[in-house]
């Protein structure tokens, strides 16, 4: 019979005869997108539909939770719809000690960030962001809108759910990231 063993880094296994010293297979694991990856955490995706259509008492409860530094070193910028107005949204996040890109400019009646503009035409001059929070529409959506393209276009490949701002707010720390990316 063999035996196997799991490395630390969980990206192994290796499987051997108890009788002999050397391993007899390593097989290496890796994910290839769109390949099958389990729920952090065991969530399943109704559960964090679910958890996402009651947003607005996450962000309620997030909203009167005593203010405590968070987000240190985190610099926020958000696209799409979320919970409440972008400038509640900004005073959330300072009120928790992170900061929110300030490089907005107006093209054609509707604002976008500069970097989404620097994404498009090649300028480097921007803010740039630590965390991208992006509404579920906005990831959803058929075509992605001109600023979501353009922070893929810059080299953003990981974009994360709103309900990540207000848990770590709630439960007073920076919750663990990859509970919370864009699947």
């Amino acid at each position: 019979g063999y035996d196997s063993h799991c490395s630390p880094c969980k990206k192994e296994l290796i499987i051997f005869r108890s009788d002999f010293i050397l391993p007899q297979y390593i097989v290496h694991y890796k994910l290839n997108a769109g390949e099958f990856k389990y729920a952090p955490n065991d969530i399943t995706r109704e559960a964090i539909k679910k958890k996402l259509a009651k947003i607005g008492k996450l962000y309620k409860k997030a909203v009167t939770t005593k203010d405590k530094t968070v987000f240190t070193g985190y610099k926020f910028v958000f696209i799409g719809q979320m919970a409440d107005t972008p400038l509640a949204i900004e005073t959330l996040v300072q009120r928790f000690g992170g900061q929110v890109c300030k490089n907005e400019m107006g093209t054609s009646g509707k604002k976008s960030s500069k970097k989404a503009f620097h994404g498009y035409f090649g300028f480097s001059s921007y803010d740039a962001p630590t965390m991208i929070i992006c509404s579920v529409a906005e990831i959803q959506a058929t075509t992605p809108s001109a600023e979501l393209q353009a922070y893929k276009n810059l080299g953003h490949p990981v974009f994360y759910r709103e309900d990540f701002l207000y848990d770590s707010i709630i439960a007073g720390s920076v919750k663990p990231l990859e509970d919370y990316t864009h699947d």
